[in-house]
């Protein structure tokens, strides 16, 4: 199941698509891994991804924050942290509220890993 519709689903916010840029412009990007390791926060591949990728994830931090308010969002994984300090100062909180009212809003933060994910788990960049 997704949230997304076919025409949507190659701008999710997932790491698979700024890997797919990199390499269709010209950057030899071998995986994740790799990804985390040579990550350049200034590439034009990684800012086109940004943008396309923003209303997904508008979309997302909305839904969670709308059905379970939560104090918190973490943007965990393996994402290069750049990134994640990157993507948590764009989204944008959605202007309709229900009965007038503003709902609390989730603090946006960076997790170390994913919590299912020990940060041993993940390998360093050489």
């Amino acid at each position: 199941m997704t949230i997304f519709t076919d025409a949507e689903v190659e701008r999710r916010p997932t790491l698979q698509f700024p890997i797919h840029e990199l390499r269709a412009n010209g950057v030899d990007v071998a995986s994740v891994e790799d990804l985390r390791c040579r990550f350049d926060p200034a590439s034009p591949s990684v800012q086109s991804w940004i943008a396309r990728t923003l209303p997904a994830l508008d979309r997302v931090i909305n839904l969670v924050s709308g059905l379970i308010v939560p104090e918190v969002i973490a943007f965990g994984g393996q994402r290069p942290p750049e990134l994640g300090s990157m993507l948590i100062q764009r989204p944008r909180f959605w202007e309709k509220y229900r009965y007038g009212v503003v709902p609390p809003r989730p603090k946006l933060v960076l997790g170390r890993q994913a919590a299912t994910q020990p940060s041993s788990a993940l390998p360093s960049c050489p």
